[in-house]
């Protein structure tokens, strides 16, 4: 697959080719709670299978992932559902962006969404 790369203020960005827990058998197993998603990067970081994909993965900041909202096309990202960011509202909830229409939420860290990485290319 290509690298899906997206520009912003001169900053380019590879967003990861498939959603957290994409199944090779084309189910989608992804819906996992923030904390998971968060661990999910770090493990996704750390595996040997993934070394061709570099390292440096992460949840999106609020401002990155409205930006792969405005370019969902181009990522060929479904708009059937939403993704976790990174960023936390507070202790207990984080924002949470839907595809469909482009609302950011703040959701309760447990309230399972979708996770999609990026990571920053210099």
């Amino acid at each position: 697959m290509s690298n899906l790369i997206i520009v912003d203020n001169n900053i380019k960005y590879e967003v990861y080719p498939y959603d957290l827990g994409y199944g090779n058998e084309g189910t989608i197993k992804g819906l996992m709670t923030w904390h998971y998603a968060m661990e999910s990067c770090k493990i996704l970081n750390n595996r040997k299978d993934f070394d061709k994909l570099g390292d440096g993965w992460m949840l999106p900041t609020r401002k990155e992932l409205n930006l792969m909202y405005r370019k969902k096309e181009s990522l060929c990202i479904l708009p059937l559902h939403g993704y976790w960011s990174c960023d936390e509202y507070d202790i207990t909830s984080a924002y949470y962006q839907y595809f469909f229409t482009g609302v950011e939420y703040v959701f309760e860290k447990k309230f399972t969404a979708f996770a999609r990485p990026i990571r920053k290319l210099q």
